[in-house]
């Protein structure tokens, strides 16, 4: 599990990333970086972020540590959060995560999440979706141009 340093990450570090506690914490690092294609940014220990080549961040801190957030040291239950990974190719990642030993399943098309959508839960039962990645100009649900990634 190699660091990632800014010029291989133009999006390093990010403004915005997810935090989850986890009881698998070694196991977690595993899933991301092997399964999901996240790199290793920094580790101190307990924790550790991880940036994916979309530009999304995640960090790990481990159950039960001297977190400074008296709350952080034993949420675990994923209840509530979920994490949506826009990929290049999802029906192939998720058929490589099924040959890995995942249960991913694909999301009805009229289910409401849109088209092309799996979805997995990581160790600790958080739930992934992955999502075709797309690029160029959009507008968002208000009518506004957005630029996408």
């Amino acid at each position: 599990m190699s660091a990632v340093d800014s010029t291989e990450w133009p999006v390093f570090p990010a403004s915005f990333h997810t935090g989850l506690v986890t009881r698998r914490f070694f196991e977690s690092w595993a899933f991301y970086t092997e399964r999901l294609g996240f790199r290793t940014a920094d580790e101190g220990g307990d924790w550790v972020r991880l940036v994916h080549p979309s530009g999304g961040q995640l960090l790990l801190l481990q159950q039960e540590t001297n977190a400074p957030v008296a709350e952080l040291v034993s949420a675990v239950e994923p209840r509530g959060v979920w994490l949506t990974l826009d990929v290049p190719e999802p029906a192939m990642l998720a058929g490589e995560l099924r040959d890995a030993g995942c249960e991913v399943e694909a999301i009805r098309e009229n289910a409401g999440w849109g088209r092309g959508l799996w979805s997995l839960s990581d160790p600790d039962g958080v739930r992934i979706f992955l999502r075709r990645r797309e690029t160029g100009v959009g507008r968002s649900q208000h009518g506004e141009k957005i630029l996408t990634a």
